[in-house]
């Protein structure tokens, strides 16, 4: 026999009923909260803020691990042979090297993923020393020891020997943004500069010291130059005469500018480097770097960002125009050259089995 519901029955159905109701409002609240202050993190997944309040529980947000830059090395394909020195255009995007000894000079027109070769450049192997390029990588020019000037305007693709340049024991060349103006040290000799994109050279009035490297301001009116044992020279009329500078007298192998030729930097052997501000006019030693065998060393356009290699060692670079310098975590290798993009996040550096790519990211 069933029983006769009573009045307890009805009230614990009106409190179920009241429970039930309350849940569904404080639900509903929940849902209008999180609509109303919900969070999506990149990845388009929803999150809540910091410490987010829910009646009844605390949701706490755990806090994203920082994405810490760094440099990524890889080694591209160029060919596995002893480079010695790398020239790129402005933006990284094209790449020109030269071996030590060879008929060939090899070109990337994708930032160093892929290398070519264009024609023999000569019928007989060449000690090349030295490359360079325009802004934009259509002209080339490069040097060696004992013949005469190479250049092309077809970024590498076809090469011509300039009959008006001297046979010297060249060992470095710099060129202005549009490729028109050269210059070239050689050992024991005067400085040459060419105005019409190397078919005529003349020397200016340098002192004939062992040279080592020279570069270019990109409208080719500053110029700075280095040689072994001796003060830097800087030019400020396109080659036509030079003067010692205030620098100490190192065993100096590099030397890079800024575009507008304000900014300068340059490296010698055990030795830290040095810069300048004021179109070499004056010099700093830059107590923040080491003391290495540097061997190359290459500015930004803006001269901000400077990389500098030397033998057996990691890649090191500045990004406040050479005050403070850290290890890029590259491979200790006998870096021979090194170049930079003008953002610097790209760094190709040259040595003795092939050449490296290093991207900031």
């Amino acid at each position: 026999m069933s029983r006769v519901p009573d009045v307890s029955d009805y009230i614990k159905f009106k409190k179920l009923s009241i429970l039930r109701d309350v849940d569904n409002v404080i639900d509903e609240r929940k849902t209008r909260l999180l609509n109303r202050f919900q969070i999506y993190n990149p990845f388009g997944q929803t999150i809540l803020p910091q410490n987010f309040f829910i009646p009844n529980r605390l949701v706490p947000v755990p806090t994203p691990e920082p994405v810490v830059p760094s440099w990524t090395w890889t080694q591209t394909s160029a060919p596995l042979y002893p480079f010695i020195s790398i020239t790129s255009s402005t933006d990284g995007s094209k790449l020109a090297a030269v071996s030590d000894f060879g008929v060939y000079i090899y070109t990337s027109s994708d930032y160093g993923s892929n290398w070519i070769t264009g024609d023999p450049v000569s019928t007989s192997f060449l000690y090349w020393t030295s490359i360079t390029s325009s802004a934009d990588g259509q002209y080339l020019a490069a040097v060696n020891n004992g013949e005469k000037i190479y250049t092309s305007s077809d970024s590498g693709v076809t090469w011509t020997k300039q009959d008006g340049s001297p046979v010297l024991e060249w060992k470095s060349i710099t060129s202005s943004a549009d490729g028109s103006k050269l210059a070239a040290v050689a050992n024991g000799d005067l400085i040459y500069n060419s105005s019409d994109f190397g078919l005529n050279w003349i020397p200016g009035s340098s002192p004939m010291l062992e040279w080592k490297s020279i570069t270019s301001s990109a409208n080719g009116e500053y110029l700075a130059a280095v040689a072994n044992n001796s003060r830097i020279y800087t030019s400020f009329n396109f080659g036509s005469s030079w003067e010692e500078t205030v620098s100490d007298p190192l065993s100096w192998t590099s030397v890079s500018s800024s575009a507008d030729g304000s900014k300068l930097a340059a490296v010698a052997n055990n030795s830290p480097i040095y810069t300048s501000s004021d179109s070499g006019q004056s010099w700093n030693e830059k107590i923040g770097s080491p003391s290495l065998e540097w061997r190359s060393v290459a500015c930004s356009p803006d001269g901000t960002k400077i990389a500098a290699v030397a033998g057996d060692s990691p890649i090191y670079i500045s990004s406040d125009s050479g005050v403070t310098w850290t290890s890029t975590g590259s491979p200790s290798l006998g870096w021979t050259s090194v170049e930079i993009d003008s953002t610097g996040t790209k760094i190709f550096a040259t040595y003795s089995d092939g050449i490296y790519r290093g991207v900031f990211s």
